[in-house]
């Protein structure tokens, strides 16, 4: 069977793999590629029978595309041009398995062990984020949007490029859960796109989805990297699913998922004032500062000035700039991604921290050209998700242990510039000149807004299947 512990990417197009990944859903391993989804989160009817909210599921699961399919069909539309077709996502949270007769605790129980940090975490799967989150992350679920105060049972992920089309499969999805289940939000999310580079950038206007772990031997070619490799064994992600103990096949993958809104208004002033503190004044570095990378996606740390998005400008780490002289130990992209920064050099411990995120951008007024017109001060953001094998050891240790610790991964340098808890202010200290020991003083708070999230846990298809 497929190994978890892998030391080299899978081969998927070996019968063992083709087999394995016909189990396992799609999006964990690579991102589903559809311009447009919307996001159906359900809560279970408290009069639905246990067995009734199984055969609920069991049809819903229909829509559910495998990994092995995913990949069939982006090897179609690059032999023959062709649109994938529709594709869907099943997920669950501990409540929706307790809606299930299913102990959440049970079936997923923590370690006895851990590290200390790791100790300090209150966040697990069988935990509510609204729970944990206010002591773990920062935040204020008293404020959140109401659907997201709600027990969230599920949710149901249709995404395809035709917005018409996945609008009436949408329709039809709607009316198989509501037999037994309330469909309490649902989410529109988009991938929006640089008008000159064509690459996906985020609602501050920055290229996203840079530095993912990648999995499959399809996703590597050429020279291998020669400072970061971004290759990550299946146990990063998956760990095999415990509902299905019986079948040595079965894997999935726990998923975090946060509305984050963004004040693009407020971001935006913000660096440019930051930017005339710089020497020269320059506008364009102070956004990198904050983010860690330039607009085009390439990294602050190899460069004073955009260079234009390379594939290499992800190979590299911080061990070049050990006092944050290039890329402040705040920058957004250093503090979720360390690659070994510290007083103590210890890449393979950040290693299995990594996230594999697959967010998009939800708001119709997303301005990709930022300079012109008027910059919403809500109303657009992330539809943050992110998958790994241990929601401790990942999502929650990245948010609370390096993006909101002041200390971390060095001194008092504060917290993450950009979601460094929700609306925390902090006066951080910025390299006013590329590569120089010059720092100025310049209070910089999260322009980022949490109105909701939850845990989530994508089984194997064969689970829903016996439902």
């Amino acid at each position: 069977m497929v190994a978890l512990d892998n030391t080299t990417p899978l081969d998927e197009s070996s019968p063992e793999a083709r087999e394995w990944l016909s189990t396992l859903q799609g999006n964990i391993l690579k991102f589903h590629g559809r311009s447009h989804a919307v996001h159906l989160f359900f809560a279970f009817r408290p009069e639905a029978s246990v067995a009734d909210r199984g055969a609920t599921l069991r049809t819903a699961s229909a829509y559910v595309t495998s990994a092995q399919t995913q990949l069939d069909q982006v090897t179609n539309l690059h032999a023959n041009n062709e649109l994938a077709g529709l594709f869907g996502h099943l997920a669950l949270s501990a409540s929706g398995y307790r809606g299930l007769g299913r102990d959440p605790a049970v079936l997923f129980p923590e370690p006895a062990t851990m590290d200390p940090d790791e100790a300090r975490i209150a966040s697990t799967f069988a935990t509510r984020m609204r729970d944990t989150g206010p002591a773990d992350f920062g935040d204020a679920p008293g404020t959140w949007e109401s659907p997201y105060r709600e027990d969230i049972a599920g949710v149901l992920i249709l995404a395809l490029d035709d917005p018409a089309a996945l609008a009436a499969h949408v329709a039809a999805a709607r009316h198989t859960l509501e037999a037994t289940c309330r469909v309490v939000a649902e989410e529109t999310g988009h991938v929006v796109r640089d008008p000159k580079t064509r690459k996906g950038i985020e609602p501050f206007g920055f290229v996203d989805g840079r530095s993912q772990p990648l999995f499959l031997r399809r996703d590597f070619a050429g020279s291998p990297p020669a400072t970061w490799d971004p290759f990550a064994p299946l146990g990063l992600v998956l760990i095999p699913d415990p509902a299905m103990a019986s079948d040595p096949r079965c894997h999935g993958s726990f998923m975090a998922y946060r509305k984050l809104d963004q004040n693009v208004r407020g971001f935006r002033a913000a660096v440019e004032e930051l930017g005339t503190r710089l020497t020269p004044p320059d506008v364009e570095r102070a956004g990198a500062l904050v983010v860690g990378r330039f607009k085009d996606g390439t990294a602050l740390q190899v460069a004073g000035a955009p260079q234009g998005l390379q594939e290499a400008d992800n190979d590299f780490d911080y061990i070049g700039d050990p006092h944050g002289a290039r890329c402040p130990f705040q920058g957004h992209v250093r503090k979720v991604n360390p690659r070994g920064s510290g007083p103590t050099i210890d890449k393979a411990g950040h290693r299995k921290r990594r996230l594999t995120r697959r967010g998009m951008v939800y708001g119709t007024e997303v301005p990709v050209v930022p300079e012109n017109g008027p910059l919403p001060e809500a109303g657009v953001g992330l539809l943050f998700m992110c998958y790994q094998a241990s929601v401790r050891k990942q999502f929650a240790f990245v948010q609370k242990i390096w993006s909101n610790t002041p200390t971390f991964p060095r001194g008092n340098v504060g917290v993450d510039a950009v979601i460094g808890g929700d609306g925390i202010r902090y006066c951080h200290a910025w390299p006013a000149t590329w590569n120089e020991l010059d720092p100025v003083a310049f209070e910089f708070r999260s322009f980022v807004r949490v109105l909701g999230g939850e845990f989530f846990f994508a089984p194997s298809i064969p689970f829903f299947q016996q439902l």
